[in-house]
């Protein structure tokens, strides 16, 4: 595509009958491009990126990523919650390798699973991934949650508050491991 690979126009948002929550938000963004939202506690970052993802859809206003709709494009959303979004009775490495099954690499097992242990060896060496879901810190929650983003072969990363619970090595390994994967 010629055009940017994230496009949000004139982009509004309530929640039910409330008050405009985001009004005539625009955005653009062009592929390989890292863009950071900054704005105070409440004040929209989550819902807008909710948006971008195509998880709420916007009062007025249009999204689009390559050009099509986001619910037509694989997206890599890592919620600020991330460890409600894994499967507690699953190990580590399948809950990550959910990202590759999901995503566009042809959803084979062996595969799924060779692709989560590489993403665990790079994000979190450490870390078992025999280990049930269930018994991870919040930490530990979320680098699953990116890992399986990351191996998902999304077109789009957005990433809410993705390195807030990490340390500071556990920081640093995630950024450049988010860094390596996008790409122009």
């Amino acid at each position: 595509m010629s055009g940017p690979l994230l496009a949000a126009s004139g982009v509004s948002f309530r929640f039910g009958g409330g008050p405009l929550v985001i009004e005539r938000a625009d955005l653009t963004v062009a592929a390989g491009e890292t863009v950071a939202l900054m704005g105070p506690n409440g004040g929209g970052k989550t819902t807008f990126l909710r948006l971008l993802a195509g998880a709420l859809r916007p009062a007025s206003g249009t999204v689009s990523v390559d050009g099509r709709p986001p619910a037509a494009v694989r997206i890599g959303l890592v919620p600020q919650d991330a460890g409600a979004s894994l499967l507690p009775w699953r190990t580590v490495a399948d809950n990550i390798a959910l990202g590759v099954r999901a995503g566009r690499r042809g959803g084979r097992a062996r595969a799924a699973h060779e692709a989560a242990l590489d993403a665990l060896a790079t994000l979190a060496p450490r870390l078992d991934p025999d280990a049930p879901a269930a018994d991870l810190s919040g930490g530990q929650r979320q680098l699953v949650v990116l890992a399986r983003a990351l191996v998902s072969d999304a077109r789009l990363l957005l990433l809410d508050e993705p390195f807030s619970a990490l340390d500071p090595l556990a920081r640093h390994r995630a950024a450049l491991s988010v860094r390596a994967h996008v790409k122009p």
